[in-house]
């Protein structure tokens, strides 16, 4: 059936409202995803509060948070789940992320649990595990999250691992908690000290 022009365009589009509204909300909601996770970020400290750099700044390419070892799924409050060049400095206070466009992100030193090398999390897929995947606790005493880095010149990527690792501290275990649990919510693994290699456990969205 032949409609007229006037009537084609105008359902044409009332379609395109629909679907950009449609993507709208999709969009806003993401921006929502993991309120309950990450209810709110750390206030970044003075100056006088974060110490001497041991590391930074450097350039980086923040790629995204998401729940740890949960890899496909971005947290999207407080823009966590966006990509964006950033600017990565360890002090002894902790973890200092500045990205471009988005809130910045602090990390104290004592909700630092485990450092990873990854090829992989949502967002940016980097061959031979060119990825750093920091897994920190939210403030709120929720579950750990993991936040994903690619330093952008090589050389500085293992002075950042270090400084990471260094203000990584085990915690020892609660009287009557099994072997190798933290204190924390129910199924908390345990942290490390070290950085450890982890396999892929997620399909690329795109390459470097």
């Amino acid at each position: 059936m032949n409609l007229p022009v006037p009537v084609a365009v105008g359902l044409w589009v009332v379609l395109g409202l629909v679907l950009l509204l449609a993507v709208l909300i999709g969009f806003a909601r993401r921006r929502k995803d993991g309120g309950e996770l990450v209810p709110s970020l750390y206030p970044v400290p003075g100056a006088s509060e974060l110490g001497t750099a041991l590391a930074g700044p450097l350039h980086a390419i923040y790629v995204s948070t998401t729940p740890h070892g949960d890899w496909l799924r971005r947290i999207g409050v407080f823009g966590l789940g966006n990509r964006s060049d950033a600017i990565v400095t360890a002090y002894p206070a902790g973890v200092h992320i500045a990205r471009r466009g988005e809130q910045d992100i602090f990390i104290p030193a004592d909700t630092l649990t485990e450092r990873t090398a990854a090829t992989g999390i949502a967002g940016k897929y980097a061959p031979h595990e060119g990825l750093d995947i920091i897994t920190w606790r939210p403030a709120g005493g929720g579950p750990p999250v993991d936040s994903g880095l690619r330093v952008v010149e090589r050389g500085e990527r293992a002075a950042l691992g270090d400084a990471v690792d260094a203000l990584i501290v085990p915690v020892a275990p609660e009287s009557g908690a099994k072997p190798g649990a933290l204190p924390g919510p129910a199924g908390t693994q345990p942290s490390s000290p070290t950085s450890t290699s982890t396999p892929n456990p997620m399909t690329s969205e795109e390459s470097s």
